[in-house]
């Protein structure tokens, strides 16, 4: 769902802005503040309005050249969590195997072995557009938050990905030293 009739306003300014509705419930907000082009990808149950102000007030407080470096890092942060399972800040690599049936379908298998030995996966499906993908790498980590929750096991170490842990701590680091946290 798209949607580029919406604006808002700050500090008496009407600002126009582009928001888009993905299949996994994440949403894309564009639009011009200052000299700055936002173009931010949220998590679900984000409200535009809201975050929209919130970005003109962080530019207003940080200024334009440091929220530019904190949405360069917080969109990879995004990404990592994006498709990956996190645990305990450490970032493990979920499977994903594709299986292209014809030009516009793609059936996906999307899973995660566990240290117990469980396989756990989110339900094949056939998918006619990648997007599909995201959705099932969001209910497969619902299943293994509840695996944990219930049987106190995480994913298992074969999959642990130290690079990409080393990066997200990285990145939390930056945001946490950096950026009031009031804006994430």
């Amino acid at each position: 769902m798209r949607d580029s009739g919406l604006d808002f306003k700050h500090k008496g300014q009407s600002i126009q802005l582009t928001y888009e509705k993905y299949e996994d419930d994440t949403i894309s907000l564009s639009f011009y503040y200052k000299n700055t082009r936002i173009n931010e990808l949220f998590e679900k149950n984000s409200v535009w309005r809201e975050i929209s102000q919130c970005i003109c007030e962080l530019i207003d407080e940080i200024g334009e050249d440091k929220y530019s470096i904190f949405s360069e890092k917080r969109n990879e942060l995004m990404e990592i969590r994006r498709k990956n399972i996190i645990f305990n800040s450490k970032v493990y690599t979920i499977q994903i195997e594709e299986n292209f049936v014809s030009d516009c379908i793609t059936r996906y298998y999307v899973y995660i072995p566990m240290k117990d030995k469980k396989i756990i996966s989110a339900t094949p499906t056939i998918n006619k557009d990648s997007e599909n993908k995201y959705v099932m790498i969001n209910h497969l980590k619902t299943q293994v938050e509840n695996y944990h929750k219930q049987f106190d096991i995480a994913p298992h170490d074969d999959f642990f990905n130290d690079e990409l842990t080393i990066k997200y701590k990285e990145l939390s680091k930056w945001i946490k030293e950096n950026i009031n946290p009031k804006y994430y």
